[in-house]
């Protein structure tokens, strides 16, 4: 079922399989030519298949498999027409990455699976998206950058062991909290090490700003065995402050082309902002209070390395 309900017919998503696949032709028979041709291509297939996403018609899950149809079906096709014509081609030539990358300089577009936790649980699920990249002055160490934004929903927090003299026994109250968003802005600090061939490994240290999206908290009512609300009552509404944050992360990137490449990471961020609340009944003071936030994220990021000079 797809997330807005309209249709049985989900997974995985065609759109971001075509984009993917064109990116990949688009980077195999032009990326030699200048890499922005491979990078306008990834950039515009990664931003097909968050639009999906944005447009309530895919779930992750959709669209992670839909980019990897989509490159494996341009890379099967050039294997298969290799073979027949006995040509190894450009991609599936041998080379080490080591002779092709003297400084693993990078632009990247990244896609994964957050979450808000605090030091005993993990929240809901919610999708990270990010832009990033770096210079390297030499092999080992460099500098770089990073725009991205989390999207966390909430689970609804059932009130059942509260008693409400205006609600009829048999509905039983839950909380509401609508999803929060948070912006980063990052400077990164990165070490990297080849392994093998084909393997990269990178570290990273991050600083930089945060802003956070606020919402709404509501106090929604809900018979037995049923899923609509009979009754919704807006409690309050919320607001975060911008903030510092800091963080680490790690990734392991396999090279799939003497400039490309496919990276599994994970990232952590901590954030201390001011969050303020302003409560509907007047009988109730407004108050401001900070809000530990920390976050991981894990996912996939397509890589396009540039020989810095």
């Amino acid at each position: 079922m797809r997330p807005d309900g309209t249709a049985k017919n989900s997974f995985p998503s065609g759109h971001t399989a075509t984009a993917f696949m064109n990116a990949t032709f688009l980077h195999r028979e032009y990326g030699h030519v200048n890499p922005l041709y491979s990078i306008l291509g990834y950039t515009m297939s990664t931003y097909t298949g968050i639009s999906r996403s944005l447009n309530n018609r895919h779930w992750l899950s959709d669209i992670l498999a839909g980019a990897g149809i989509g490159i494996l079906s341009a890379d099967l096709s050039y294997l298969i027409v290799d073979n027949l014509y006995k040509n190894k081609g450009d991609f599936f030539s041998d080379f080490k990455v080591q002779t092709e990358l003297e400084k693993p300089s990078f632009l990247s577009i990244k896609i994964g699976q957050a979450f808000y936790m605090d030091m005993t649980s993990f929240e809901k699920i919610g999708l990270e998206g990010a832009l990033e990249g770096a210079y390297f002055f030499n092999r080992r160490w460099g500098l770089g950058c990073e725009i991205g934004f989390m999207h966390i929903p909430f689970e609804e927090e059932s009130l059942e062991d509260i008693s409400l003299d205006q609600l009829s026994p048999n509905q039983i109250p839950y909380l509401d909290i609508q999803s929060l968003g948070f912006a980063s802005f990052m400077t990164n600090g990165y070490y990297s090490k080849f392994l093998g061939s084909k393997l990269i490994i990178q570290g990273k240290v991050s600083a930089g700003l945060g802003v956070g999206v606020g919402g709404k908290v509501n106090l929604i009512t809900k018979g037995p065995g049923t899923s609509q609300s009979s009754t919704e009552i807006l409690l309050m509404e919320y607001s975060l402050n911008r903030t510092c944050v800091v963080g680490t992360g790690v990734s392991t990137t396999m090279m799939v082309a003497p400039s490309i490449g496919l990276s599994l990471y994970a990232d952590y961020k901590y954030a201390n902002p001011k969050v303020n609340i302003w409560y509907k009944n007047r009988d109730v003071s407004n108050e401001s209070s900070h809000l530990s936030l920390s976050s991981l994220s894990c996912g996939i990021r397509f890589v396009s390395f540039f020989s810095s000079p």
